[in-house]
């Protein structure tokens, strides 16, 4: 019996201590019923009818006092002002000072990096951070899709790097539940570009088990790698995987025996500086178009160049046959000053031209 009466004045003692939410509405509770009883009880007709009193009591909380309403009886002006002015503009402080704390803890959370958005659908998800490197492909990100959700996933950061995105900080970035909380479980891109190799393979793992535990098979994750053999390793054992191998000993070759080439490589890789790629999968239904009529098509209404054409599920194919039909799932590359997307084609009427 001592024991539970210990354990009971210990929870009241937290709940006035810590002043929880619950404790501020039973007191706020107590505090308008009491009053509005003794306010009646005092012979106070005019504030019978609780909506009224209702009325009274916040504007007497909230210290605007309009003073459409007031106190007749000295029993009720005594009452009011030994308790029920002092009571609700406390009241009100405690509410105020309360919703203002859980502001700045929701924000300071955010920008520490300890909150948590596995709520948030369809992000793209970025792990590993580098000062100069995740600004740019921030950069890149926004500039090809303004209304793209960023969430960066990170060590070694202490406070969120830019005020577009998201922030989650990790100890490590293969932490299964760093990574529900950046969402990578309903996430629609996932981006890992750690410090090394080892760091990149490891967090791609992980971001895998979470995208299986979840079944989400469609989104779409990318692995940067310093060495072409990690790569391979990598994409063995999970084939969906699309690794970004350094590209700088051919981009080297390649301006040496075309000079400009490198510039040109790097202008279609950027979504800031000039048209670059994009890519659009052809919708369900749609049969009977030639890559050549499709070629035509994007060339004279939508300014953009087809470059390259995948099978559903197989492998880029760059200048492809002009007389191979494009079918539901296949992706279609281009090269647009803007992204282009599939419903912004008539394919009917690409039907009826072939």
């Amino acid at each position: 019996m001592n024991v539970r009466l210990a354990a009971l004045l210990r929870a009241v003692y937290v709940e006035i201590a810590e002043i929880t939410w619950r404790t501020v509405l039973v007191i706020l509770l107590f505090h308008f019923a009491s009053s509005w009883g003794l306010m009646v009880l005092s012979g106070e007709e005019k504030f019978t009818h609780p909506i009224t009193f209702l009325y009274f009591y916040a504007t007497t909380a909230t210290t605007i006092g309009y003073g459409d309403l007031s106190p007749g009886t000295n029993a009720s002006r005594l009452f009011a002002v030994f308790w029920l002015y002092p009571g609700s503009i406390a009241l009100f402080g405690t509410i105020l000072t309360k919703v203002g704390g859980s502001l700045w803890d929701r924000w300071n959370k955010r920008m520490n990096g300890m909150a948590d958005f596995s709520k948030v659908d369809g992000a793209s998800v970025l792990i590993g951070y580098h000062a100069q490197r995740t600004r740019h492909m921030i950069d890149e990100i926004v500039a090809g899709d303004p209304a793209a959700q960023i969430i960066l996933l990170a060590r070694a950061v202490e406070r969120c790097p830019d005020e577009r995105i998201r922030f989650v900080r990790t100890d490590s970035l293969a932490d299964v539940e760093a990574m529900r909380r950046a969402s990578i479980a309903t996430a629609r891109h996932v981006v890992i570009y750690a410090d090394d190799d080892e760091q990149t393979m490891a967090a791609a793992l992980a971001a895998s088990a979470v995208l299986r535990d979840a079944n989400n098979e469609s989104a779409h994750m990318v692995c940067y790698f310093a060495d072409e053999s990690t790569a391979k390793l990598l994409t063995s054992h999970i084939p969906r995987i699309e690794c970004v191998v350094s590209t700088s000993v051919p981009q080297v070759v390649r301006a040496m025996q075309d000079p400009g080439s490198s510039r040109i490589l790097a202008a279609l890789a950027s979504t800031i500086d000039d048209a670059t790629i994009f890519s659009f999968v052809v919708p369900d239904g749609v049969s009977g178009v030639t890559l050549a009529v499709l070629a035509d098509h994007l060339r004279r209404h939508h300014d953009a160049i087809l470059i390259a054409f995948q099978d559903d599920g197989g492998v880029p194919i760059i200048n492809a046959s002009p007389s191979h039909e494009a079918g539901p799932g296949d992706r279609l590359y281009v090269i647009s000053d803007r992204r282009l997307h599939a419903d912004a084609i008539e394919w009917t009427k690409l039907r009826s031209v072939a």
